[in-house]
């Protein structure tokens, strides 16, 4: 279920995009159709503008969770290609046998002392 989640993300991204877009295409259609034959044509002037511009909007709307999607198939990458050994020191190694420096192999700054001198 979790697998893959990155990916499954995007899909529902692009789902969503496409399908409030064909969506609302549908529904300008409609609307299209329920204004010409009634002669509103004023209410027909709101419906096509609040449509036309909720096409785009949809598609727009679903760009961060397909970003977010990426982002996790991406780190999720990362964390595939490299391995903790807590033996070494907290260095990460690559699988390929190549190793990184970590925060825990940088030494700690100096610590500084509280006590103040009274005034």
């Amino acid at each position: 279920m979790y697998d893959n989640i990155g990916g499954k993300i995007k899909g529902l991204a692009k789902v969503i995009g496409i399908g409030g877009a064909v969506l609302s295409g549908l529904a300008f259609i409609i609307c299209l159709i329920i204004a010409g034959a009634e002669d509103e044509w004023d209410t027909m002037a709101a419906i096509l503008i609040t449509l036309a511009v909720l096409v785009p909007v949809c598609i727009i709307a679903s760009y961060p969770l397909y970003g977010f999607g990426e982002l996790v198939e991406k780190v999720s990458k990362v964390a595939d290609s490299k391995q903790f050994d807590p033996e070494q020191q907290g260095k990460v190694y690559y699988k390929d046998g190549r190793s990184t420096i970590t925060a825990a192999t940088i030494p700690a700054a100096p610590v500084v002392s509280n006590d103040l001198p009274e005034l």
